[in-house]
């Protein structure tokens, strides 16, 4: 998990801090009590590794916007003052707070924005809406068998998101995927069904069908409604 990362790293980063001497914000200070001392580019290194490490998990976490002079004042307090444990447990608590609370806000206007798409889609020519919602047009009929929710298929695909981003391609990575239809998105499950060998469609996911309330990065956060372009190469033999 991301927060719990981030929190074991800022453990990790205050001892470091604690055992070398480095000069940060209006002149803090923190105190070196090693018994040894590190040549100043060793700290400069370090204090520049830290200063990305943080950077990059803030990042990854999509705090979004921050007031880096509270930040900064924050930190500062927190080292003159030697911050303990019950200030980090608030801390914790205030940032996963956050969290929920802007993940929640996102999956509201994610559904919203999903509904919205799928409203307006289902009237262009050679889209079919499904019983359960999904949405999907034949982009080129195949020659073999359709597959069954049972079988093994080998595929390629690109999936994006609503606003054109991609965040998997088995094209990007050189060669197709290869999975059990029971065991992927119901969205897939579904719409590989709807296809035979050799043939190629277009899937519109809608969130109930795809991740749900799950983010599952920084791109496609919860409640997002999917596209996914597929051609279904194969249909696995089964095993004797």
């Amino acid at each position: 998990m991301r927060i719990k990362n981030l929190l074991i790293g800022g453990v990790v980063a205050t001892l470091l801090l604690s055992s070398c001497q480095a000069e940060f914000g209006k002149g803090i200070k923190v105190e070196d009590n090693s018994p040894v001392t590190m040549p100043k580019e060793k700290v400069d290194s370090l204090s520049e590794a830290l200063g990305t490490y943080f950077a990059v998990m803030i990042n990854s976490d999509n705090f979004g916007n921050l007031n880096w002079n509270k930040f900064l004042t924050s930190f500062e307090t927190a080292i003159e003052n030697n911050a303990n444990q019950k200030e980090m447990t608030y801390a914790v608590q205030t940032i996963q707070h956050f969290l929920m609370e802007k993940n929640n806000l996102l999956g509201e206007h994610n559904k919203a924005e999903g509904q919205s798409f799928l409203e307006q889609n289902k009237t262009v020519e050679g889209v079919q809406t499904t019983e359960s919602g999904l949405q999907y047009q034949i982009v080129q009929e195949g020659t073999g068998d359709y597959p069954t929710e049972e079988d093994t298929v080998i595929c390629h695909y690109i999936g994006t998101t609503l606003n054109g981003y991609t965040f998997d391609s088995s094209y990007d990575r050189g060669e197709p995927a290869e999975f059990p239809l029971s065991q992927v998105i119901k969205g897939w499950t579904e719409g590989i069904q709807k296809i035979n060998e050799g043939g190629k469609i277009t899937l519109w996911i809608p969130s109930e069908l795809a991740y749900g309330t799950r983010a599952i990065s920084k791109e496609v956060g919860p409640n997002s409604t999917l596209k996914f372009e597929v051609e279904l190469i194969e249909i696995k033999a089964e095993e004797e």
